[in-house]
């Protein structure tokens, strides 16, 4: 009960933050009786549908979950993996949500295509920048990580590492798809277009459970992980699909340079800390004690990160200026408009 009124208490303290930060904007927020204008119903019509995509995640995990409990153990299994990897998810995904909208919605209602496939193009660089030595983290590192956070008391007693640490590194793969949706689904709502991504999400739904009825009985939790992630992939590339045939992603050849030097600083960076999880196993193993666990453990990440960073700029995969147009973006600050010419070279 204590962790339930810690997560009721945070969750107070993070609305009377954000209501003082709203009042010192100048916005009055008070309390009226709803009147149902053609403003509302156009807001409730647009709603719905969105507020189901934003759900299906839930929904996805709830029809996984009930699934799994057909086993002893899938369910709690599901349930540690999910904790680390919703880390990534929520604080990349979320955020290019929440920074992508309105900034495309402002370039659409003024006209500026060009402005508007640029922050399109320019989010989806970024999201996978961050998002891709994540996944390679999880996919290589997945059981020093599972040891380190849980492997104590009944989890330890109970051998649950290898599994959990198996869904984590599954996990791992569909965690740049999930983002993506993040990035992608704003392309929509900014043109009032909420239907399209519901139906895509309920093809996931469909294939979620087709995928995770055929492999669960005979891969147990690992199955539901892998269904997720297909699902996941899928609704991200259908996601991406209609936006270039509707005309609303153009080609962009910085883009397209880019991620194949993403996914190879990725890759440089995953096959540095395959070997290096291995060099210092006994460290990591679960007779070491935990600060040793701990230090060894950060500092492999640490220096894979730099490796990944290093190899990015390199190679040409990121650069300094992708990176602060990003961050003013996400402060809040009027990132410096990008030739049109960014488009075509």
């Amino acid at each position: 009960y204590g962790l339930s009124w810690g997560v009721l208490a945070a969750g107070l303290v993070q609305l009377a933050i954000v209501w003082v930060a709203v009042r010192h904007a100048g916005i009055s927020i008070g309390f009226r009786r709803p009147r149902m204008t053609p403003a509302v119903k156009r807001l409730l019509i647009l709603a719905l549908p969105a507020a189901i995509t934003g759900g299906i995640t839930q929904i996805n995990q709830l029809i996984g979950t009930a699934i799994a409990s057909a086993q002893n153990s899938a369910v709690s299994s599901l349930a540690y993996a999910d904790r680390i990897y919703q880390l990534p998810l929520g604080v990349v995904g979320v955020a290019v949500a929440i920074v992508l909208l309105p900034e495309l919605s402002r370039a659409l209602k003024s006209g500026n295509l060009i402005e508007a496939a640029n922050l399109q193009n320019r989010s989806v660089e970024f999201t996978l920048f961050l998002t891709l030595p994540a996944a390679a983290a999880l996919w290589v590192m997945s059981e020093p990580i599972v040891r380190l956070v849980y492997e104590r008391g009944a989890f330890a007693a109970n051998g649950s590492t290898p599994t959990v640490a198996a869904i984590l590194a599954i996990f791992g793969l569909g965690l740049p798809a999930f983002v993506l949706i993040k990035a992608f689904t704003p392309g929509y709502f900014a043109r009032e277009d909420t239907r399209t991504p519901m139906i895509f999400a309920a093809i996931s739904v469909a294939v979620n459970v087709t995928t995770a009825l055929t492999l669960f009985p005979r891969m147990g939790a690992p199955g539901i992980a892998v269904a997720s992630a297909v699902a996941g992939w899928v609704n991200a590339v259908m996601l991406l699909g209609v936006l270039i045939r509707r005309g609303h992603w153009g080609r962009d050849v910085p883009l397209m340079k880019r991620i194949p030097r993403l996914v190879l600083s990725a890759i440089v960076m995953g096959a540095a800390l395959y070997f290096a999880e291995h060099w210092f196993a006994v460290r990591l193993g679960p007779g070491s004690p935990l600060v040793v666990k701990a230090t060894t453990l950060l500092s492999l990440v640490a220096g894979g990160a730099l490796l990944y960073f290093i190899t990015a700029f390199a190679t040409g995969g990121a650069d300094f200026g992708m990176i602060r147009r990003n961050v003013k973006r996400g402060s809040g600050k009027s990132a410096p408009p990008i030739a049109k010419t960014d488009l075509d070279e």
